[in-house]
């Protein structure tokens, strides 16, 4: 039951900043990152149904091959054109918002 709770919990979630993307990004950009969201999603399930996750003796450990695609995404965002342009398109009362609700979206 607390496995089928959380599958639900996040397809919502996943929704909702679906919904969020596609109301304030320009059309184009809502697109990609509703796709890139959805691909990230099933990645990381699929670790998660592999049991790669898990396993703490695994060499790289499990959480590396989620850590370090989110570090370099990070990266990647924070130097580029598009991580400029994103930002620029998303409201200044919903960044604030979010900061000040304190709780993940």
């Amino acid at each position: 039951m607390m496995a089928a709770s959380f599958l639900a919990y996040v397809l919502v979630v996943g929704a909702v900043v679906c919904a969020c993307t596609l109301r304030f990004l320009p059309a184009r950009a809502g697109g990609w990152v509703t796709a890139e969201l959805s691909a990230w999603l099933l990645y990381v399930g699929t670790l998660g149904l592999m049991g790669v996750l898990r396993n703490p003796d695994m060499r790289p450990p499990g959480s590396a091959f989620v850590l370090l695609p989110v570090a370099a995404f990070i990266v990647v965002v924070a130097w580029s054109l598009s991580g400029r342009r994103v930002a620029t398109f998303v409201p200044l009362a919903l960044l604030l918002a979010r900061s000040a609700s304190g709780s993940a979206l």
